[in-house]
């Protein structure tokens, strides 16, 4: 009888420890391909980014002398990620009041097509970092709820994009 209670309880203990492994490996693919639409979501940004950059140096020669200045001591090199978005979301907004002191400039074409341009760039980025920060959220839904796991699945602390709105996206 002994030896039957104690091969129950063997089973049993087998049983939990497979079912404990097939949980972590669930919550391994999971969090594999979370991780994996979080890295093509941040190359989306990093794109947008760039193309913005491109954007916005093209408008240093459109107004004056103060205008330009605004970029004398900038090497946009030294800047990425979200420390980039922020210094050209600056500049953006410069632009946008440059456009709004003179409506005169929206008439010109090559202006006008620039300011539309920065404007699809930026919803672009709005929609990027949008599907970037709902994949963190996912990702730390399932941190959260995977109890247990955190011997065998290595979290990463994945920080949100702050989503501002510049006056071009309005």
């Amino acid at each position: 009888m002994k030896s039957i209670i104690r091969a129950g309880v063997a089973i049993f203990l087998v049983a939990v420890i497979i079912i404990y492994f097939i949980k972590v490996r669930l919550v391994k693919i999971r969090q594999k391909k979370l991780l994996a639409r979080v890295d093509d979501a941040e190359d989306n940004i990093n794109v947008y980014l760039n193309d913005k950059k491109d954007l916005i140096i093209s408008t240093k020669d459109k107004f004056g002398e103060d205008y330009e200045n605004d970029f004398k001591d900038i090497n946009f090199s030294n800047y990425e990620g979200r420390e980039l978005d922020n210094l050209l979301s600056t500049l953006n907004n410069k632009f946008n009041d440059e456009l709004i002191d003179d409506e005169k400039l929206l008439k010109n074409e090559d202006i006008k097509k620039l300011y539309d341009d920065i404007r699809d760039n930026n919803s672009s980025l709005l929609a990027a970092k949008k599907f970037y920060n709902d994949t963190v959220k996912e990702y730390n839904d399932l941190k959260k709820s995977s109890h247990g796991t955190h011997l065998f699945c290595h979290f990463k602390n994945l920080k949100l994009w702050d989503i501002k709105e510049t006056n071009s996206n309005k």
